[in-house]
């Protein structure tokens, strides 16, 4: 090994830490690198931690200028619509003193903004009654439907 690169293995290759040894001339530990191939997994979190940054950075240039409301929602829509499909978006505040949704922005392709009301058994009323995070993907909607925590308005 020279100069931290094993044979076969090129210098942009990513450093490892191996493990701590002793050295040979007087067996004081020190950190031995490895230079080894990338790591797929950790390309792909760079990727995303990259992308997340960019994303991050675009939402505060966009959102600093709002001034009401409705301007910060339109912007972080037009962010979101940048980097997955966003055409339908909506913004629910709940208020839990009167147990009424609201929807100051919505947008949707085919359905109206619905008007304030108390909590039922949607995917945004049972997100709220969780307070746990759902990535509502077909299944994991027909899950709930089957299950009876949901019901589909839409």
């Amino acid at each position: 090994m020279s100069d931290g690169v094993m044979s076969g293995q090129t210098p942009e290759a990513v450093a490892h830490v191996e493990t701590l040894r002793e050295a040979r001339n007087g067996g004081e530990p020190h950190l031995i690198l490895r230079r080894g191939e990338p790591d797929s997994r950790s390309e792909a979190r760079c990727d995303e931690a990259e992308s997340l940054t960019r994303v991050l950075a675009k939402l505060a240039e966009k959102t600093s200028s709002a001034r009401e409301l409705p301007q910060l929602f339109a912007a972080v829509h037009e962010v979101l619509c940048e980097v997955m499909e966003a055409r339908n978006f909506q913004v629910a505040i709940h208020d839990p003193e009167s147990d009424v949704l609201s929807f100051p922005y919505f947008r949707d392709e085919l359905a109206h903004a619905p008007v304030p009301r108390r909590l039922e058994r949607g995917l945004v009323d049972h997100v709220l009654r969780t307070g746990k995070p759902l990535l509502a993907t077909p299944e994991a909607i027909g899950t709930l439907i089957k299950q009876g925590v949901v019901e589909l308005s839409g």
